[in-house]
């Protein structure tokens, strides 16, 4: 087995028993400056997570297919979750909170198969499962507030209480964002309200936003339960989640989840719908009961393991990573539930909040991989600078190239951050005023 170094490390590499001298890392072209990560690839999320009628529907689809086990399962809990709709439910104070959730599964390269493990759960087991659900529920294109208020809409009447349109009596909403990188550059146009109603979505709360024309009144959906499952590739993640979309809420409300091709199948995995029909009916029957579920609590065991984990769930991190990372009693209470409910349990028990922890820690191993060591401010730049490599950006065109959407504190702080790590260095440049201040990315 080998071990390979960070390329920023210039420590000693151990390939099988053979010790490799350190040396620095040299630097001629743009390729040999690969992305600073910070953290490594998250290790295999724990057995514990694939518990019982999940597990058993990963375990026959896996062989069958290119996509990563752990990005099956997100989607297939999410699914369940969203299927099942806003009945069953556990409350945090007076907040309830339901079963629907947000994922976004982060691949290294467009090659990670993550639009295959939403294909597989859909066409594969919930076709057959709740074929009206995939027929009415299922969506994508999120680009403003606007359209999601639509898609899951209260009837409206005009001035006289005359009916206007009908509405939507199913307030389930599914979004598959296969390119998650269109719904954050919607999410950053100017007067866009999709931030706000997508975290309002995620609380399960009454949405409302304001029409532009004359003569209406506010689009409203109550009681809506939405579900947003989103595809993006690592990189572009890194250069379009901006700082305010941190911590503003609204990547908190998402599990963040690394994913990749698990492995080479040139003709295909050979499972079919009629192949899974048993573990379809099971997923029916569990639906079923589901519905009929209200608010659920924990057994005496389960109870005693939420106690001694919810310390650890709620400390505080710092930084961006802290502030991406903040919901996590919420994450897995939502997860235990749905475990829960696919067991046909109207209870959390102990293997359920087990299998809930073993995927948030999964979650939270991804986060770290994406956003741990750099803020997104100094990402971006440290982006920016990489792919000029070796040539120098002055301040002024880092700036500009950020669409001079930075404060000038904000800039300085995230270059100060860059020199700090060694992932870049600066120098002062005369140009017959002021000088010029040239920064180039590095070797770590």
């Amino acid at each position: 087995m080998s071990i390979v170094a960070n390329p920023y490390e210039t420590k000693a590499v151990t390939s099988g028993a053979v010790t490799l001298p350190a040396k620095p890392l040299e630097v001629s072209t743009q390729a040999d400056l690969p992305p600073y990560n910070g953290h490594p690839w998250p290790a295999p999320v724990k057995s514990e997570a694939y518990h019982g009628l999940a597990g058993e529907i990963i375990q026959r689809i896996e062989p069958h297919t290119e996509a990563d086990s752990v990005a099956l399962l997100v989607q297939l809990l999410l699914a369940f979750g969203n299927a099942v709709g806003r009945s069953a439910h556990w409350s945090a104070e007076a907040t309830p909170h339901f079963t629907n959730e947000f994922a976004v599964i982060v691949g290294e390269s467009s090659t990670s198969r993550k639009g295959t493990s939403h294909d597989r759960i859909i066409e594969t087991i919930f076709a057959s499962a709740d074929f009206a659900w995939t027929q009415r529920c299922i969506a994508s294109g999120l680009v403003s507030g606007e359209g999601i208020i639509h898609a899951i809409r209260d009837p409206s009447h005009d001035s006289e209480g005359h009916c206007e349109d009908s509405g939507v009596t199913d307030k389930r909403l599914y979004a598959a964002e296969g390119e998650f990188a269109q719904v954050l550059a919607s999410i950053g146009r100017k007067d866009n309200t999709l931030s706000v109603i997508i975290r309002h979505l995620w609380d399960g709360k009454t949405l409302r936003t304001l029409t532009k024309n004359s003569g209406k009144g506010a689009a409203v959906s109550t009681a809506p339960h939405g579900t947003i499952v989103g595809h993006i590739t690592a990189d572009e993640l890194k250069r379009k989640l901006a700082a305010t979309d941190a911590a503003n809420g609204l990547a908190n409300r998402f599990l963040w989840i690394c994913a990749k091709r698990s492995k080479l199948l040139p003709f295909g995995g050979s499972l079919t719908a009629e192949q899974c029909q048993d573990l379809a009916k099971r997923i029916s029957e569990a639906l079923a009961l589901a519905k009929t579920c209200g608010e659920v609590g924990f057994t005496a065991d389960a109870a005693t393991l939420w106690e001694a984990q919810y310390g650890l769930l709620s400390q505080n991190r710092a930084g961006i990573l802290g502030q991406i990372t903040s919901r996590a009693p919420a994450h897995v209470r939502r997860l235990a539930l749905i475990y829960a409910l696919m067991d046909k349990r109207d209870v959390v028990d102990i293997e359920h909040l087990k299998a809930a922890l073993a995927l948030w820690a999964y979650s939270l191993a991804s986060a770290e991989y994406i956003f741990g060591g750099l803020s997104l401010a100094a990402r971006e730049i440290h982006e920016r600078l990489r792919l000029a490599f070796p040539d120098e950006l002055a301040r002024t065109d880092i700036h500009n190239s950020l669409g001079r959407h930075a404060r000038a504190d904000e800039l300085t702080r995230a270059l100060a951050e860059l020199a700090r790590t060694g992932l870049a260095i600066s120098r002062k440049e005369s140009s017959g005023g002021a000088p010029r201040e040239l920064w180039k990315a590095v070797a770590k």
